[in-house]
């Protein structure tokens, strides 16, 4: 796949509406290219810019000033027309208004289709965008277990992620992560990363285990629902706490309540392996 050809596919690539062959292709030519690879990342800048501006609310004085504007061009074209001259309105009797309520009945319907229209636009785009935006975290989960270093890339990529110290990532969110303190003896502590995500400023950190796999921890606001979309999950209680559970091939994500925020961890082995987490951060 040349320049040309990538950058034409990058925006459905952004949108995650490649399919598998394509995307594949696409993203073997972004790792070599860096052009390509800044234009990507242009697009996801603009993305994140656009979805970051306030949703602007109809006013109140909307429908008044709908109803207003079309009366008074309604006034406009009848007072042209010679609608003032009484001999006029005379002849045309009953039947003239009729027409006018007709016609004023018209102007009232097109004025509550104009309203609800824009009722419509700001209101769907906001919800599809917010779930959009977590789609590459899906994607993260989904490659983690195969490909943790490139899962890792896009996510940071896309997120405006950058890898950070305990002090830089306290002085990034305000406050200090929980999953900042020290492993138990199965891991070891590699990064720490700080992702601008949709949620919040989100604090992720990989521990990695002494056979080279990992699990990543983030650290976030909201709950998991877009995360997690269209998979099975099941509650469970562990180590006295409620978790999520999530079956991704042949590991597991998991989710659960830490304070005032979420914990979320990807590339658990089995059940026993969470018990340890949870108690890590109880």
């Amino acid at each position: 796949m040349n320049c040309q050809e990538t950058q034409d596919l990058l925006s459905t690539y952004h949108d995650g509406e490649l399919d598998s062959d394509r995307r594949i292709q696409l993203e073997v030519h972004l790792e070599r290219c860096p052009e390509c690879l800044a234009e990507l990342a242009e697009i996801r800048r603009l993305s994140s810019t656009i979805l970051s501006l306030p949703v602007p609310k109809p006013s109140k004085n909307l429908w008044q000033s709908i109803k207003t504007s079309l009366n008074d061009e309604y006034l406009s074209q009848s007072e042209a027309a010679g609608g003032n001259d009484t001999a006029t309105l005379e002849r045309e009797g009953t039947s003239s208004t009729r027409s006018r309520h007709w016609l004023g009945f018209a102007v009232l319907s097109t004025a509550a289709l104009m309203l609800i229209g824009f009722l419509i636009k700001w209101s769907i785009p906001t919800s599809h965008n917010h779930a959009h935006y977590h789609q590459p975290l899906k994607a993260f989960i989904e490659q983690f277990a195969t490909d943790p270093l490139r899962a890792q890339m896009q996510l940071t990529d896309h997120y405006s992620g950058r890898s950070v110290s305990a002090d830089e990532a306290t002085q990034l969110v305000g406050y200090r992560p929980a999953n900042m303190q020290s492993p138990p003896q199965e891991f070891t502590r590699d990064k720490m990363y700080v992702l601008d995500m949709p949620c919040c400023r989100c604090v992720e950190v990989i521990w990695n285990r002494s056979n080279g796999t990992s699990v990543a921890i983030f650290e976030h606001n909201e709950p998991v629902d877009d995360w997690f979309a269209g998979r099975s999950s099941v509650d469970v209680d562990c180590a006295g706490k409620n978790c999520r559970l999530v079956t991704i091939g042949r590991q597991f994500a998991a989710s659960w309540r830490v304070g005032k925020r979420m914990l979320t961890v990807v590339g658990l082995r089995d059940t026993e392996e969470l018990a340890v987490l949870v108690a890590t951060f109880t």
